[in-house]
């Protein structure tokens, strides 16, 4: 757990290593506990965090009532730690007011505390919010506001929620320009939780910027149900904007999973208006429309598609993915929307279209929606397409969607039309 890890990103890389608490004072530190040194290097600068944190995750005694995920680094800190040492990042934080929720080590928060105004570190978890203390100690000298004026730098314990709002003298309500988070939505309760606070303590305009990780469908969906029900709108950033090739970059150098995102969270500004349950938010982390030969036969081609694909130019974008195949060859498509996004009814009639052009009509026989969100506008207007290729469709499978009255008239329609199929599948 404490052997050094380099996780290497075109244009620069993140050194983290580990080295003995030998220069810092030890009277608060316990025999568990290591400074890790978190080293960012690239465009030929080198930038160095040092953060006490946990030699081990405290698995034992974590639990709802004693959270202590807080004493280690997880797997979305270092994306949003290269976005705040992005230009645009920079920009963004440039002698703002500034707030990181659930920060634990800190380590975001203090590389933001070099160019920010004024900054404030926040846990729920008293000994993670001494840590923190220890970890400003640490990289004092680094941080510019902290020289300018002592009070610009604070250290609070600040839990989540609507009824769990520190007084107005702790933390006064829309009193900052940017909230971060990393890793902090983990659940259903905490998507919620984490946006009202941040959402009641930015000022306007203010920003969330939030990195990311989907883990569970039913979080994913709990943070797109919370953007919308906060009136916040959503940017994705891509990560090739900051993270030119993103391979293994996390702590424990574990890939990162589809929908890895990192989300700008703005007060929706009245410049549209989101209807019912917003299904029209887009957020998505953008990727290569790829497309593989199965079981290395040139009859049979998978083309694997995510929402930022879906728009009026797919049939040409389809085309050209398969254009050094045979045109006789079946198509399997497979639409994977994992993270905190849905298709939106725009999109679903788009896929329609497609369904029904060059180079799927006649030739998809597979088709396969993950964690879609359709809906029944969606899947109203995906039913076109879906009758117009129900002739040579032999595998139809949804997984993890909503089915109403609508979606299941629609399916019950094409059913019947669906002469070869073998395989049919709807998971909630």
């Amino acid at each position: 757990a404490l052997r050094s890890s380099v996780h290497t990103v075109a244009g620069g890389a993140l050194n983290w290593r580990v080295r003995p608490y030998a220069t810092c004072d030890t009277a608060d530190m316990t025999s568990s506990s290591v400074v890790a040194e978190y080293v960012f290097e690239g465009e030929g600068e080198r930038v160095v965090v040092c953060a006490e944190r946990a030699a081990k995750f405290p698995e034992e005694t974590s639990n709802a009532k004693c959270d202590e995920t807080g004493h280690v680094a997880w797997q979305a800190m270092p994306i949003l730690c290269h976005f705040i040492l992005s230009p645009a990042g920079q920009r963004l934080l440039k002698s703002a007011r500034v707030l990181e929720l659930g920060a634990g080590i800190g380590v975001p928060g203090l590389l933001a505390g070099r160019v920010c105004r004024e900054l404030t570190l926040t846990d729920s978890n008293d000994t993670v919010v001494e840590q923190l203390r220890r970890n400003v100690e640490l990289n004092r000298v680094d941080l510019p506001c902290a020289s300018c004026a002592a009070s610009a730098v604070h250290v609070l314990n600040v839990a989540w929620g609507a009824e769990s709002f520190p007084p107005e003298h702790v933390l006064p309500r829309h009193s900052v320009d940017v909230v971060l988070g990393s890793d902090v939505v983990y659940s259903a309760a905490s998507a919620h939780a984490f946006l009202q606070t941040a959402r009641a303590v930015m000022a306007r305009p203010g920003v969330i910027v939030l990195a990311y990780i989907p883990r569970w469908p039913s979080v994913d969906r709990a943070l797109h149900d919370a953007i919308c029900e906060q009136n916040l709108t959503a940017e994705n950033v891509p990560l090739s904007a900051f993270l030119p090739a993103v391979g293994d970059l996390s702590p424990d150098k574990s890939p990162l999973p589809i929908g890895t995102c990192l989300l700008l969270l703005r007060i929706n500004n009245g410049c549209y208006t989101l209807s019912g349950t917003s299904a029209f938010i887009q957020i998505r982390t953008p990727r290569s429309l790829g497309s593989e030969v199965l079981d290395g036969e040139s009859s049979f081609i998978k083309l694997h598609l995510g929402p930022e694909h879906i728009n009026d130019d797919l049939p040409e974008s389809l085309c050209r993915a398969v254009l050094d195949s045979d045109t006789s060859s079946a198509i399997s498509v497979e639409l994977d929307a994992t993270g905190p996004v849905s298709v939106t009814p725009l999109q679903a009639e788009a896929l329609s279209r497609a369904f029904c052009a060059s180079p799927l009509a006649g030739r998809m026989t597979q088709l396969r929606l993950k964690e879609c969100w359709l809906g029944d506008q969606g899947w109203s207007r995906l039913a076109l397409g879906l009758r117009e290729c129900s002739q040579t469709l032999t595998l139809l499978s949804a997984e993890g969607d909503e089915i109403g009255l609508a979606a299941a008239t629609v399916i019950a329609r094409v059913l019947p039309d669906c002469l070869r199929l073998l395989f049919f599948c709807l998971s909630h």
